[in-house]
């Protein structure tokens, strides 16, 4: 029987182990955003980090408690409950809106859809468009942070192009880049994304694997 019960608290304690190491990382991370050239997801990750780690170290300590050969097997449960939270954790905390990268990705791309919108609707009444970097979404916050300050969305121009920019990102995620064309008729909405929840580059904002690029143009009788 303390055979059984040994290889029960073997199996059982994967579980405790991997909460206990994504607890862990979780940590590294929130150190790693302390750096004043990192940029992170605003998001509270220490609470999660405390979770996850107190839900590890339980159950490692239940799996302790079924090793022994004077403990009786209902501590067993302990390290079940430890690995039934390990499943039902990322369920409950990011089931309905995502995880906090998905989030930023979505609030991005809203973004980057009603400047769209915005730019286009003006360019309609002036006839073309007529980009210039401003910071009217200033009291907008984007989900990103640095140095604990939460960046506002802000918008970037390049004039006299033949296409949406190109190249690398602009390094700061929550820029919408606006690439006019010569004639300013034709106008390309691309966005900079965080790729993961810490960096110090952002990333174009993808979709379905492509970069999302919001393409406008007016026609000839506007």
């Amino acid at each position: 029987m303390l055979v059984i019960r040994r290889v029960m608290s073997c199996l059982l304690g994967i579980a405790p182990l991997l909460l206990i190491a994504a607890g862990i990382r979780i940590v590294i991370m929130v150190v790693q955003a302390r750096d004043p050239e990192a940029y992170s997801i605003h998001y509270h990750y220490m609470g999660d980090a405390v979770l996850v780690l107190s839900a590890g170290c339980i159950g490692l300590f239940g799996c302790y408690r079924l090793w022994r050969p004077d403990t009786r097997g209902t501590w067993s449960l302990v390290p079940l409950a430890a690995a039934f939270f390990a499943v039902l954790f990322p369920v409950v905390q990011y089931g309905r809106e995502g995880s906090p990268l998905q989030r930023s990705y979505r609030s991005t791309a809203l973004q980057l859809g009603a400047v769209a919108q915005r730019l286009s609707e003006a360019a309609k009444e002036a006839g073309q468009f007529a980009c210039t970097s401003f910071s009217d979404h200033a009291d907008l916050p984007s989900m990103y942070v640095r140095q604990d300050q939460v960046l506002p969305y802000v918008v970037e121009c390049v004039p006299n192009a033949d296409g949406p920019a190109t190249g690398t990102a602009p390094e700061r995620p929550g820029t919408i880049v606006v690439a006019t064309s010569p004639d300013q008729k034709q106008a390309w909405f691309a966005a900079t994304v965080l790729p993961h929840d810490v960096g110090q580059q952002a990333a174009w904002l993808q979709r379905a694997g492509e970069r999302l690029v919001i393409a406008q143009q007016l026609d000839s009788k506007s």
